[in-house]
């Protein structure tokens, strides 16, 4: 996998991003535990503006490294790809700004899965009407991840050998069926999001939970 990797990495910096991607989607396919190449993935993909796949790229980096100056680069990477895409006006207290959407708008653009972007967004316009309160936007974060994960589960791709389809999309709907995406989109953001860090001191017996559950992968 160090071999795809380096490769990676070479033509990262030689500014060739799709062979970049190509090498380094082969690399974490190989080994699936290494946190580099998965973070390097997700950078890369958000610079191609691919954002379903960036956010399920860093979200696993995060799952390996949740901590450390790297998982802060990748949290924030991730938060602002989040930021970018916010669909529900956050509560008064909340300073971060996030949009709201209209039919004529859409979520997550990404070429590769062209109809999770109109589905969020329709997703999110109908629900925003049985909201009984304004969100905080790590609450909108979870809810996101949620639906992103529900839909792409019910839209199964077949014979589909990529990160995204055979290694992000499994663990992550495994994850929401056992009732840890919640907790897991708080131990993420923990590096760089204070009110996460809060949440995770508060709910100790659920991030202890989860730490089995990903202890067991």
């Amino acid at each position: 996998y160090l071999f795809y990797f380096n490769l990676g990495v070479t033509y990262f910096r030689m500014e060739e991003i799709d062979k970049s991607i190509d090498y380094l989607q082969k690399g974490v396919m190989v080994n699936s535990a290494h946190p580099s190449g998965h973070l390097l993935l997700g950078l890369q993909e958000r610079q191609k503006n691919n954002q379903v796949k960036a956010f399920m790229a860093l979200q696993y980096f995060l799952l390996l490294e949740p901590s450390g100056p790297r998982a802060k680069q990748g949290a924030e990477a991730l938060w602002a790809l989040f930021q970018e895409n916010a669909p529900i006006q956050t509560k008064k207290e909340d300073e971060r700004k996030s949009k709201t959407i209209g039919l004529e708008e859409t979520l997550f653009h990404d070429n590769a899965f062209p109809k999770v972007g109109p589905y969020l967004s329709v997703f999110f316009l109908f629900s925003r009407a049985y909201e009984k309160e304004q969100m905080s936007s790590e609450e909108q974060f979870v809810k996101l991840s949620k639906a992103l994960y529900s839909y792409l589960l019910e839209k199964p791709s077949k014979n589909r050998k990529d990160p995204w389809h055979s290694l992000y999309l499994p663990i992550f709907t495994q994850m929401d069926k056992a009732g840890h995406t919640e907790t897991f989109c708080y131990y993420i953001l923990q590096s760089m999001n204070k009110n996460a860090a809060s949440w995770l001191s508060r709910n100790s017996e659920k991030l202890e939970a989860f730490s089995l559950w990903a202890g067991a992968l």
